[in-house]
């Protein structure tokens, strides 16, 4: 199951399995998923094999020294929306990265 969320790393549109996770978890908009790219890769968890995601937002990307990838995300932090990882038997555990503006007055 898990080689198949996307085949491979580079940046793919967000998948139904994300955006339905989304939507019904955290309540995400369609419309901000649509302008929302995926990367992922193999990796651990707790010491059990999953596929990590990140969800981002490309309009908040910064110059990057090559291709987005999973790892080039690390330098672009503001640019997550969401990340997590899916389970082998096809769970998704996800969570909320985007940036929350200070209320007026408090920054």
């Amino acid at each position: 199951m898990l080689g198949f969320i996307f085949g491979s790393s580079k940046p793919k549109a967000v998948p139904e399995a994300i955006r339905s996770a989304l939507r019904e978890k955290l309540g995400s908009d369609s419309r901000q998923l649509d302008q929302c790219q995926a990367v992922e890769r193999s990796g651990r968890y707790a010491g059990r094999k999953v596929r990590h995601v990140r969800v981002f937002d490309p309009r908040l990307l910064k110059s990057l020294a090559g291709p987005v990838s999973y790892a080039a995300l690390d330098t672009q932090k503001a640019s997550i929306v969401f990340e997590g990882h899916f389970e082998q038997n096809g769970g998704l555990v996800i969570s909320d990265r985007r940036q929350v503006a200070p209320a007026p007055g408090t920054a």
